[in-house]
């Protein structure tokens, strides 16, 4: 259902936005090979968050397909311009964006990509990933809206021919 995998979206988001001790974003401790401890990112940490927020996209995305009422369909493809307009940015920290607007994490490009670039990707008020949460909180929004109205739509936005209305030609006045 498009209500759950937009939910999905704006949690993995949410994960990424964290702050304070919850932040996956602040610098820990690091065993190297050779034994010693540095300060650093927890990539692995990192890199299974963004790998949640992108195939909770993806699935959003597979929903999004059977959806067809205007407003939803509306804000998908304005989702979908704004993350092909990021595609360069998304690609330096090894994210791709396929013809079908599903997106793909190279693991080995992502784990040796600047994480503070990434930070400020996923980390940060009005990031890529903050609106992305947005965009998918709209449709959220669309979708149990369409949902609600007098059974004709179901939670997928699809129309269900379900209304009825009466008798309302028959009455007598």
């Amino acid at each position: 259902r498009i209500e759950d995998t937009s939910d999905s979206v704006k949690d993995a988001s949410d994960a990424l936005l964290a702050g304070g001790s919850k932040s996956l974003f602040k610098e820990v401790s690091i065993k190297n090979e050779d034994g010693t401890i540095s300060k650093g990112y927890d990539t692995e940490a990192i890199y299974k968050a963004v790998k949640n927020f992108t195939d909770s996209y993806n699935s959003m995305i597979d929903e999004l397909e059977d959806a067809n009422t205007k407003s939803i369909l509306s804000t998908a493809k304005s989702l979908v311009t704004y993350v092909n307009q990021n595609s360069k940015l998304l690609s330096s920290v090894g994210i791709t964006i396929g013809s079908d607007s599903r997106l793909k994490l190279d693991e080995e490009t992502f784990k040796n990509a600047d994480m503070s670039k990434v930070e400020s990707l996923f980390h940060e008020r009005g990031s890529f990933g903050y609106q992305v949460s947005a965009k998918a909180s709209m449709i959220h929004y669309q979708a149990e809206n369409e949902a609600s109205k007098s059974n004709t739509y179901s939670s997928s936005g699809m129309y269900t021919y379900n209304y009825n209305t009466g008798n309302i030609y028959s009455s007598e006045t």
